[in-house]
């Protein structure tokens, strides 16, 4: 067993995510395995990660978490490991995963594409990823309990951008194509090929021509930009993501995606539901745009609106909070879409 690196401060500053201890736990769950993986782009998952492997005495019941920056793409539904893979894995009544507020941050629980009983939580940019034949109950236990395992370790990768933590920074690499949203995006037909992370102060030009910002005021200020292309750099048909994270709350953040709409890596408008998941769905007429918004929970979201405008079309993602309510959402979105030309009209459920 290796429990070396947890208390080896060299080995935590390999990490590009806070570690997290689960400090909470059931019964006599005790941590039976530790293992820490540094970068090696020599492999065919390369990035940095964290394994742990926690055992009941009493019940031979296993609990599995994984802790990782998760910079391949935005997570889908908020949950990236919650989705579903109905033909290889999940049947097709399974249940979907159901929000549970920890603070700020939201944890879900459901079945993985390994229809597996599993848990998903973002805090503080750490994705952390719970499998295990557990009550709701008792995951929800162990989340609470999940503590930064060195606050210094903490606040010095909090301190950084969400580009500077990523593999893909400041060179490309491969990209990994994977679903990123309720509504469907081409993942193997994308032909996007590569991913780079720039920081706010060095944004490529081409990613600018077609961005709208968020207000200043918003709350959210502008972190990190990811490009997602076909050649060796980015051009203007490549799809971009600007980060927006909260000024006050670390990892709530809100994503805007745009790209070309003539681009191989855009989405159908109108855009045509992820078959994988079941979600609610409205259609906003915005200053006679048709705007299609798409959410799981009203009380949380994740929040998610597709529009066209000009020649790009755009994905607005909400990562889900504890203020992150309808309500709020489209207040939000009423402050945005004046801050460009917008006002909404109506709302009409599809």
């Amino acid at each position: 067993m290796h429990y070396e690196f947890i208390f080896c401060p060299v080995q935590r500053e390999k990490a590009n995510f806070p570690i997290f201890s689960p400090n909470q736990l059931p019964n006599d769950l005790k941590l039976r395995e530790a293992s820490f993986r540094i970068e090696n782009p020599k492999r065919e998952y390369p990035r940095c990660s964290l394994k742990l492997m926690l055992k009941s005495e009493s019940t031979g019941k296993v609990l599995y978490i994984k802790e990782f920056n998760y910079d391949w793409a935005p997570p889908a539904y908020d949950c990236p490991s919650l989705w579903k893979n109905h033909e290889e894995f999940a049947a097709e009544d399974t249940p979907e995963p159901q929000p549970h507020l920890i603070e700020n941050d939201m944890l879900w629980i459901g079945f993985n594409y390994r229809n597996q009983k599993a848990a998903s939580i973002i805090k503080d940019r750490t994705t952390i990823e719970m499998v295990g034949d557990f009550s709701d109950e008792e995951l929800i236990h162990i989340a609470r309990g999940l503590t930064a395992l060195d606050k210094n370790q903490r606040d010095r990768i909090l301190a950084k951008s969400f580009a500077e933590l990523s593999y893909g920074y400041p060179k490309a690499v491969e990209a990994v194509n994977v679903p990123i949203s309720f509504w469907k995006f081409p993942v193997a037909d994308s032909q996007i090929k590569l991913q780079t992370a720039f920081m706010k102060d060095n944004i490529p030009t081409e990613a600018i021509v077609g961005h709208l910002p968020l207000p200043s005021n918003s709350g959210y200020q502008l972190d990190s930009v990811f490009a997602y292309h076909f050649g060796e750099t980015p051009s203007e048909e490549s799809r971009y993501n600007f980060v927006y994270e909260h000024e006050e709350h670390k990892g709530s953040t809100i994503q805007l995606q745009h790209v070309h709409k003539n681009s191989p890596a855009a989405c159908a408008f109108p855009p045509l539901p992820d078959q994988t998941q079941k979600f609610k769905m409205a259609l906003e007429k915005v200053s006679g745009i048709d705007c299609y918004y798409a959410y799981r929970s009203e009380n949380y979201g994740p929040h998610e609106l597709i529009f066209q405008r000009g020649n790009f079309r755009y994905l607005m993602l909400v990562k889900p909070a504890s203020w992150t309510n309808r309500e709020w959402f489209f207040k939000f979105l009423g402050i945005f879409l004046k801050c460009h030309d917008g006002s909404m009209q109506y709302k009409k459920e599809l």
